[in-house]
């Protein structure tokens, strides 16, 4: 299986694995001024931003059988968020239809700034395939179990 992926400048850098064995490929900021020039991007405490990685989505293309269908996910780095700056909507999807820029959606959940640079990790970028189903209203009584309907917190700290 292959992923496509465009630079959109030659400053744009590839996602790249961290160990042979890593499950995401990391995602770089692209913050250049109009120049070229390295810039930043500054997140000040509890601001979201849409940070660019200057690289295209093209899809998921395997020599294997067609039918499986893959999309990705935008993942929180976990050194960054040990620092609470994290995808804000995260994981967040990226369609396999989908063939506009990557971009992250970065929260910065510490008191202070954060500044992000061309070429900062700031994410990651993972693999996952699609299962279809079908959606089936029902009036008829759902098979009970043990949790029934306990939710947020029920299974204690």
């Amino acid at each position: 299986m292959k992923l496509l992926l465009k630079k959109l400048r030659a400053e744009a850098l590839l996602p790249t694995q961290a160990y042979p064995r890593s499950v995401g490929w990391d995602l770089y900021a692209f913050c250049l001024d109009f120049e070229g020039k390295a810039n930043s991007i500054s997140l000040m405490s509890g601001q979201t931003k849409r940070i660019s990685t200057g690289i295209q989505f093209g899809g998921f293309h395997t020599q294997a059988d067609a039918s499986y269908q893959y999309f990705a996910m935008i993942c929180s780095r976990s050194g960054l968020a040990s620092n609470s700056l994290f995808v804000a909507n995260a994981p967040g999807i990226v369609d396999p239809d989908y063939r506009g820029e990557i971009e992250v959606l970065l929260f910065n959940g510490a008191p202070m700034p954060h500044y992000v640079r061309h070429g900062d990790r700031i994410a990651q970028l993972v693999a996952a395939p699609i299962m279809r189903f079908d959606l089936e209203p029902t009036d008829e009584i759902l098979l009970e179990t043990a949790r029934g309907e306990k939710g947020f917190g029920s299974s204690g700290r």
